[in-house]
C-alpha cells in the first residue's frame, strides 16, 4: 500500500503548480492588455509632440530663409544687409560667378 501512495506524489506536485501558474499567467495577460492602451496613447501624444517641434523647426528655417533672400536684395541695393533670424545668424552668398558676396572678403 505504501507504493500506490509514492506514485500520486508527482501527480499532486504538478497539480499544487498548475492553479497558481495558470492565475499569475491570466493576470499578466490581462495586465498586458491594460497596458497596451496606456503604452498606445503616450506614444500618440509622443508623436503629436514630434510633429508639433518638427513644424516649428520648419517655421523658423524658413523665416531665415525668407530673412536671407530679403538681405540678399538689400545688400545689392545699399551694400550693407544685417539679418535678425536666429538660424540665419552667419548667412553668406556665393553669386551666379562663383563668388563669396556675404561675408565681404
Amino acid at each position: 500500500m505504501a507504493k500506490p501512495r509514492r506514485a500520486w506524489i508527482p501527480v499532486l506536485s504538478v497539480a499544487a503548480l498548475l492553479p497558481p501558474a495558470a492565475g499569475i499567467a491570466y493576470l499578466g495577460a490581462v495586465s498586458y492588455r491594460d497596458e497596451r492602451g496606456a503604452i498606445a496613447a503616450h506614444d500618440e501624444r509622443q508623436g503629436r509632440a514630434a510633429v508639433a517641434i518638427a513644424a516649428q523647426i520648419s517655421h523658423e528655417i524658413d523665416a531665415a530663409l525668407d530673412a536671407v533672400d530679403r538681405a540678399t536684395t538689400v545688400e545689392v541695393e545699399t551694400g550693407h544687409a544685417t539679418i535678425s533670424a536666429p538660424l540665419a545668424r552667419h548667412w553668406f552668398w556665393i553669386d551666379a560667378d562663383q563668388k563669396l558676396r556675404v561675408p565681404h572678403a
